[in-house]
């Protein structure tokens, strides 16, 4: 048993819509630097310190990798309805440092992945509004097995790209 106690795969799912007392912004005129601080903290820093010991517990010459929930609300690309500032600053903010991180895992640890995924919409209070929208929502058992096969079905070469709950390359 030579990687007894080694994790293959770190499955981060980051998300803060609304924080304590906070509403993500419609509005430049809105911003407040606490809640920026609040909703930056859970999809950007947490996942970097999940990062920052991912290498301690992966397996150096087999596959492993990162993945970690990213919507397309931090695409720069795909950006038409704006508002929410501080949610999609920090998912762009997350997209960019799983970016980084791939670049140089290729270096190191030439089988690992390391990647932004969107799972899709998934049925949670805060998505009401969202397929009351028309959105297609998922329940989250269903969300987190169709990335899992996403991630089974990626190679090494994919590290760094954003997929979404289809396993289509999604501009970042």
């Amino acid at each position: 048993m030579a990687h007894q106690g080694k994790v293959r795969l770190f499955v981060v799912a980051p998300v803060l819509l609304h924080g304590a007392g906070t509403q993500s912004e419609r509005g430049v005129r809105e911003l407040d630097a606490a809640a920026i601080a609040q909703m930056f903290a859970v999809p950007t820093i947490e996942p970097a310190l999940v990062l920052k010991r991912m290498l301690l517990f992966s397996v150096r010459d087999d596959r492993s990798g990162l993945a970690a929930d990213s919507g397309p609300v931090g695409s720069i690309s795909d950006n038409e309805l704006g508002g929410r500032y501080s949610y999609r600053v920090a998912k762009a903010a997350l997209k960019q440092l799983l970016n980084k991180e791939a670049i140089k895992l290729r270096r190191r640890h030439r089988h690992s992945i390391c990647m932004p995924l969107h799972p899709g919409t998934v049925s949670k209070p805060w998505s009401a509004p969202f397929s009351q929208a028309g959105l297609e929502v998922q329940e989250s058992i269903h969300a987190a097995a169709g990335l899992l096969c996403i991630i089974a079905g990626l190679a090494t070469g994919d590290s760094g790209v954003f997929f979404n709950h289809h396993g289509k390359a999604v501009p970042g």
